[in-house]
């Protein structure tokens, strides 16, 4: 910073103009230096800049201290929760020059430092049409429902980069970058970059999503989109054509985003040209991974897409042309593996293993209707030998039928340096790439070749990672052998505690398991647990396998068993607690038709009954999603007539309450699925 610099920012023009007149020649502007300014709770906005260099002697605001950089400089945020919005129509924020010489505000090295936007606002809201070359590194910022928006670029700002920074409980989106109100086109280009993200909790409706991006060629990498109430984030303008082009979302997980639980995806690729998605895992959205409406020559590629309540990938609209599905690995996803339809237009399906999706019928692993001009080759729906599919490791035994059985595709080669590859062999199918020195490694080989798209080779840092523990043994559904059983599970590298919980009923928040039999806390470092005393009276037993991450607690599995059997009469001690059980249709199986009889046994001392069906699982206080039934029903009743169900074939989700002691008590949750009647009523995409 020069002189000038630092006495116009301090003291004014006025006193600067004295300053000058003492000096009879010229002032000596001398050459610019970074500096590095302090801003700390206990700091003080009405000292020099000079004097907020010195972490001593710190400035008490990030958005009074802005006026104190230039290029190059950095502010460092010490430990404390802020209450700060920076709006640029309010505050001056100074750019950059370059990627090498740019504005950086960052929390301080291992500092915990906590934004707190004010009601309406965001913690950074932009509209300077400048490049600002602006780096925003390292804070939590937590909208607490009152905030719009973590951050919000609109009006043309371009050069932002927001990294490793966690944004929750937005009102709204987390991050939203639109074009301007204006807009008439081209769509403007604003190599934004969101990097290493961890954006949950966030939104108020369908309409509110982990990221929403309007505008072009911006980077989205090694995030985590989880617990949204739309998408996990989408490049997406709702009306307009031409925008949101070459935009890349790589190396990200998507997961339990769509918590409207209405119609949505963990990403959207749409409404521009040549936008790419891939190495990124989506499990546990509505869908997974979606092309459509005004997009052309979209790419889906080396992505995992698992366990979605309703399509792995999804590609639909009359207005999408030339998408590129290739290379992708989707395994057990509720309806549809792979979905081509709504009058897609010229879609490509290569290489993608599609397993065990639905019934995994051919028509469900790779689905087609109503679109014209697709290509489907070289894809595997049978068993291709993952590793443990059950622990979400995808990758590929030895001995897998999908080993060099791709084809070569447009856009996708590979990196021969120290794989021991010979060019032009076929690739493997799907998302991950055997190494030929017998031993699958834990990263792709894929790259991707497109420097038009960037201006630079993307190659791919790391192949899909497994995202969750998983309860290894005993089999879940399995009878326990006898009053002592040991439970082991699959680790996770960033969990920090385990926690397993064993009990007769199953419970909810803040409901206590019926009964609890066993709850330990257990180290990150420990991946079993030998638990005693359990029954042997063959009653069932539920396990709540729950990991901690990031200091949050995470509900990660609800599994039944059956206690071993082991006592032909049932001591006193040991008797089952008495509740009341659905008994048919039996859990777990396909409903007849549209019309279905529930019957319970009964409970004596049970005061109501009460059933609800829906097409999700919900919570205490969060409805199931699409509420199908639910009715209240008299203790004297042990059944009732479900009208008007689903023929479609997707999930449904049941919870049968009793009402006991004036209370009412959370019994069973069961899945089954809907009868699947021709294909007539599947649900639209998406408007």
């Amino acid at each position: 910073m020069t002189l000038h610099q630092h006495f116009q920012n301090d003291v004014g023009i006025i006193l600067f103009g004295v300053f000058a007149a003492l000096i009879v020649t010229s002032v000596v502007v001398l050459p610019t230096q970074a500096s590095v300014y302090h801003v700390a709770e206990n700091g003080q906005d009405a000292i020099f800049c000079q004097k907020g260099t010195n972490p001593k002697t710190p400035r008490q605001s990030i958005g009074e201290s802005l006026r104190c950089l230039s290029p190059g400089d950095t502010l460092l945020v010490h430990s404390g929760t802020y209450a700060e919005s920076i709006l640029s129509w309010e505050t001056k924020i100074p750019n950059g020059k370059s990627w090498e010489q740019p504005i950086t505000i960052a929390a301080y090295p291992g500092d915990s430092v906590t934004i707190l936007p004010g009601p309406g606002k965001a913690f950074f809201w932009i509209r300077d049409p400048q490049a600002k070359y602006l780096v925003i590194d390292g804070f939590i910022v937590d909208g607490q429902m009152q905030a719009l928006h973590g951050f919000k670029f609109q009006s043309g700002p371009t050069h932002i980069r927001v990294q490793n920074t966690e944004i929750k409980n937005a009102k709204h989106s987390a991050i939203l970058v639109t074009v301007p109100s204006d807009y008439s086109g081209p769509s403007p280009d604003t190599y934004h970059e969101f990097i290493n993200l961890h954006v949950h909790h966030n939104g108020s409706s369908i309409k509110d999503h982990g990221f929403y991006i309007q505008t072009s060629r911006n980077l989205v990498e090694d995030g985590r989109f989880h617990h949204n109430m739309g998408n996990g984030g989408k490049f997406f303008q709702a009306s307009l054509s031409g925008v949101a082009n070459h935009n890349i979302a790589r190396n990200n997980v998507f997961h339990d985003n769509s918590q409207s639980r209405q119609w949505s995806c963990g990403l959207i690729l749409s409404s521009g040209e040549g936008n790419m998605a891939y190495d990124n895992i989506a499990y546990g959205n509505f869908a997974g991974f979606c092309i459509q409406a005004r997009v052309t020559n979209a790419q889906l590629f080396n992505n995992i897409a698992y366990e979605n309540e309703y399509y792995g990938i999804y590609v639909g609209f009359e207005t999408t042309e030339g998408s590129r599905v290739e290379n992708n690995t989707v395994y057990k996803n509720g309806v549809y593996g792979i979905f081509v339809g709504d009058k897609a237009k010229n879609t490509t399906v290569t290489n993608n293993i599609a397993y065990l999706n639905a019934n995994n019928s051919s028509a469900r692993n790779i689905g087609l209707q109503k679109q014209t001009g697709t290509i489907v080759s070289q894809n595997f729906t049978s068993d291709p030998l993952f590793e443990n599919a059950e622990a979400k490791d995808f990758r590929l035994k030895s001995n897998s039928p999908a080993i060099k059985k791709g084809i070569s595709v447009p856009g996708i080669s590979f990196d021969d340096k120290g794989k021991g590859k010979s060019k032009g062999k076929a690739p493997d199918i799907g998302a991950y790439e055997f190494q030929n020195n017998g031993t699958v490694r834990g990263e792709s080989s894929k790259v991707l070749i497109n420097p038009e798209k960037l201006g630079r080779v993307i190659q791919q840092s790391s192949a899909p990672k497994i995202i969750r523990p998983t309860l290894i043994a005993p089999p879940a559904g399995s009878t326990l052998s006898g009053s002592t059983e040991t439970f082991s599970w699959s680790t996770l590298p960033t969990a920090q505690e385990y926690f397993l919980q064993i009990g007769t009923g199953l419970g909810q928040p803040n409901d206590p398991l019926t009964k609890n039999i066993f709850n330990a806390t257990v180290p990150a470092t420990q991946q079993s647990m030998t638990v005693h005393q359990l029954p042997t009276n063959g009653m069932p037993l539920y396990v709540r396998f729950w990991y901690k991450q990031d200091d949050q607690w995470i509900i990660n599995e609800s599994v039944s068993f059956k206690a071993a059997s082991l006592n032909a009469r049932i001591s006193p001690e040991r008797s089952p607690i008495l509740t009341p059980t659905l008994i048919a249709p039996p859990a777990g199986s396909i409903l007849s038709g549209s019309t279905e009889t529930f019957s319970w046994s009964t409970l004596p001392t049970a005061q109501e009954y009460f059933l609800q069906i829906g097409t999700g699982l919900g919570q205490p206080n969060d409805p199931l999603t699409k509420n199908i039934f639910n009715a209240t029903v008299p203790a004297s009743q042990d059944r009732v007539v479900v009208h008007q169900l689903p023929t479609n074939g997707i999930p449904l989700y049941v919870r049968f309450w009793y009402k006991q002691d004036n209370q009412w008590v959370a019994n069973e949750q069961l899945l089954f699925r809907a009868v699947s009647s021709p294909m007539g009523n599947l649900p639209p995409g998406p408007n």
